[in-house]
């Protein structure tokens, strides 16, 4: 068993921090803590990378989380119909306000909306898919792109 026999005390405040913990230097709700660090994180690698896989990473990271923290306004029906189709194996569907990409045999997933035409597949960290007047492109990580013809 310990028991303390001291107290640390600040030399600047007087006083210690058991209790008060750390000041942060940027004050959001508890709730947003983790996201906004996350996204100082991140930009800050994308800044300072010397590294340009580094970088294209956390911008790839980036992009995910602000449509998380801030999700961007659903597309309108129309939109979504516009969209839906058969792009080589893929099949995009839009159902109750919501796009969904079917692969094969494989889950339906929910796609999210990340820019005004590139989405993120739910649960799922690569490709990104962009839509176009021609089809659909999958776009990874690593720069790869893989066009798809509409059907």
């Amino acid at each position: 068993m310990f028991i303390p026999t001291g107290r640390a005390i600040n030399p600047v405040t007087g006083k210690n921090w058991e209790g008060t913990g750390v000041e942060p230097d940027e004050k959001v709700p508890a709730d947003d803590a983790y996201n906004v660090a996350y996204r100082e994180a991140l930009a800050k690698i994308e800044s300072s990378a010397n590294d340009p896989q580094a970088k294209a990473d956390a911008a790839w990271a980036r992009m995910a989380l602000e449509a998380r923290v801030q999700p961007r306004p659903t597309l309108s029906p129309e939109a979504m119909s516009h969209l839906a189709g058969t792009y080589g194996t893929r099949r995009i569907t839009a159902e109750g306000g919501y796009m969904y990409l079917q692969m094969a045999d494989r889950p339906r997933r929910r796609l999210l909306q990340l820019t005004t035409d590139t989405f993120a597949v739910e649960g799922v960290e690569a490709p990104r898919l962009v839509f176009s007047s021609t089809g659909l492109a999958e776009i990874y990580p690593d720069g790869r792109k893989e066009e798809l013809a509409r059907q």
